[in-house]
Order: structure tokens, then C-alpha cells, then sequence
């Protein structure tokens, strides 16, 4: 089969000059380039004020902020004692006459006498809860007439539906002025200063405070910088020439047994030459919670892991002497 000739055509080469050929019309309108200008110069006005926008939107989110700091310089919150210095105690002039009166409870006939060193004052229940001093640490603060502290007392725990006296040591207050003014002050853990412990021989932490023919040892342990209870011992002696001894030995021989078996609590009552002494040891970590609390009610006895600094703090309000 023949193969076809190909035939090569020849190029023709255009030697004119090219000319502009149009393939459409954009419109614009007169105003656009201003419009474009406009809208650039907005752009770069944002960025040049983004920290700015960004610092009010803060401000807005965040009003406790403090204004107007120098560069380079931290604000400094207020430290707690800055902020306790602005709490106000309400003082009350010591008088015949003085009535306070506090979640529907009175406090009147307060009467001093120096000759027994006693502070004494009724309070009674109006329409207040009757479990209202024993779910709160309230105290009794003692004041000169230039408000210098001489004595805090802590106040009753006891429920109260009618009313009662109560009577203070204050020998503390009177060694160190005299009484003019007085105040009632609610207290927190918060407010309980630190307090560094000594150790017994087994180098466990301990308080001890005495109060009379008391003493009572509170044992601890030391984690995260915290004194934590663990242990308490109560100690009491009383003598023969107490007008009340055989009361004494009645009520402590009968504590004795309602003692003896219980989980967690140790207790010994002794005869000396002088009387007798009791002692009981309530370790917190084996007696239930439940036993605890249905046997153990006075303030001395303190649940477990109470800080030491709270049982310092309220103890010595309470006339106890801790060290």
C-alpha cells in the first residue's frame, strides 16, 4: 500500500506592527478610589489601636483591675492584715445600763468585782436560735478606754432557750488595767495566729494547758506545715481537803465506767496520798465518731485534725493557761 506524500506548507511570517485589541470595559464608578482609600486608612487605624481596644475590653471584663500602675510595676492586693486593720468592732461603754443586743439575743447586767477578779452578765434567748453561740465562735473582748485588749473570753457553747448568768475569771484583764469598754467579736480558724509546739519524749507534738485542778495534753502531728490532732488527754486531781471531794470522787469514779469499753479511750482512776487523780486518753484515730461525740461534749474535747493554733486560741480565751 502506497504511504500519501506530506506536504509541508509554507509559514507566512506577519512583519506589521501590533496594535491593542480590546476584549471588554470594566466600569468604574467615580467615587470608588476614594471608597478604597477610605477603608485601607480604617484597616491600618485598627492595628495601630488593637493593644489599646484590647486593654478597654479587659477593663470591661475585669473591673477590679487596678488602673493607672507604672510600667514594669506588679499591683499589689492588700495583705490579709491590711484588710482585718479596716474590719470595725463595735465598742460598748462598760455601764450599769448596757444592753447588746445580737441575733435576738441580750446582753445585760454586766457587774464587775474586782474584789474576786469575776466578770458577770446575763443573756438571754428573745427570738434568737438556741444553737446559735454553739454553732459559731463568738467572744467577749475587755477593753481600756484607749481600746487596748487586756482580755478575750470565749463565750458559752451552751444551748440557750431562756436565759442565763454567766460569771468570768477576769484577773488577767484587771492585773493589767481597768475595764472600761467591751466588745463582742466573731472569730474564724483564719483568725487564730500560728503557733510553733514543743514535744514530749517521744518527740510527738504536743500543747499543754492547765486551768485549776486541770490539765489536758493535745498531741499532734505535723504535715504541710499544719499541726493536726490526733490525741487527747484529760488529767484531773482533786485533794481531800476539798469541800467538795466526795462529789468529785462520785462524778469521776461514775465516768470511769461509763468509760470503760469503749474503742479508742483509755481512762484510770487513782488514789494519791493527798485524793485522787483521773486520767483519760481518747485516742481520735480509733474512737468512732459517733461514741465521740455522744460521750465527749465539753469545749476541751476537740474533733480530729483540729489545728493546733485553733485549741490554743480558744483554750486561752476560756482561761486556760497554753504552752
Amino acid at each position: 500500500m502506497k504511504k500519501k506524500k506530506k506536504i509541508n506548507e509554507p509559514i507566512i511570517i506577519n512583519q506589521e506592527p501590533l496594535s491593542t485589541t480590546t476584549i471588554g470595559k470594566i466600569e468604574i464608578k467615580e467615587n470608588g478610589p476614594i471608597f478604597a482609600i477610605i477603608g485601607i486608612a480604617i484597616f491600618v487605624i485598627c492595628i495601630i489601636l488593637l493593644p489599646t481596644i484590647s486593654e478597654w475590653v479587659t477593663s470591661l471584663s475585669n473591673p477590679n483591675i487596678v488602673d493607672n500602675v507604672p510600667p514594669g510595676t506588679a499591683a499589689t492586693p492588700p495583705s490579709k492584715d491590711e484588710e482585718e486593720d479596716n474590719s470595725e468592732i463595735k465598742y460598748y461603754e462598760l455601764k450599769d445600763d448596757l444592753l447588746i443586743i445580737l441575733n435576738g439575743f441580750n446582753f445585760s447586767n454586766f457587774r464587775v468585782d474586782s474584789s474576786t477578779n469575776v466578770l458577770t452578765f446575763t443573756l438571754a434567748n428573745q427570738n434568737g436560735d438556741s444553737e446559735f453561740f454553739s454553732k459559731s465562735n463568738y467572744y467577749l473582748e475587755l477593753y481600756t478606754t484607749d481600746e487596748l485588749l487586756l482580755q478575750r473570753i470565749k463565750l458559752t457553747t451552751e444551748i440557750i432557750n431562756g436565759s442565763i448568768t454567766f460569771t468570768y475569771d477576769i484577773k488577767e484583764a484587771l492585773a493589767n488595767g481597768t475595764i472600761s469598754k467591751v466588745a463582742i467579736v466573731l472569730k474564724t480558724d483564719e483568725d487564730c495566729p500560728p503557733i510553733e509546739l514543743g514535744t514530749d519524749a517521744k518527740n510527738n507534738p504536743i500543747l499543754t494547758c492547765e486551768k485549776d485542778n486541770e490539765i489536758l495534753t493535745y498531741q499532734f502531728v505535723h504535715e504541710n506545715n499544719v499541726y493536726h490532732l490526733t490525741q487527747i488527754t484529760e488529767q484531773n486531781s482533786y485533794k481531800t481537803t476539798n469541800p467538795n471531794y466526795s462529789t468529785y470522787l462520785q462524778e469521776y469514779t461514775a465516768l470511769s465506767n461509763n468509760y470503760s469499753g469503749i474503742s479508742g479511750v483509755k481512762t484510770t482512776l487513782s488514789p494519791t496520798a493527798t485524793g485522787f487523780s483521773f486520767e483519760t486518753n481518747i485516742d481520735l484515730e480509733e474512737i468512732s465518731v459517733a461514741n465521740y461525740h455522744r460521750i465527749f461534749k465539753k469545749d476541751i474535747y476537740y474533733d480530729k485534725n483540729t489545728e493546733a493554733r485553733v485549741v490554743s486560741f480558744e483554750l486561752s480565751a476560756s482561761g486556760y493557761t497554753c504552752s
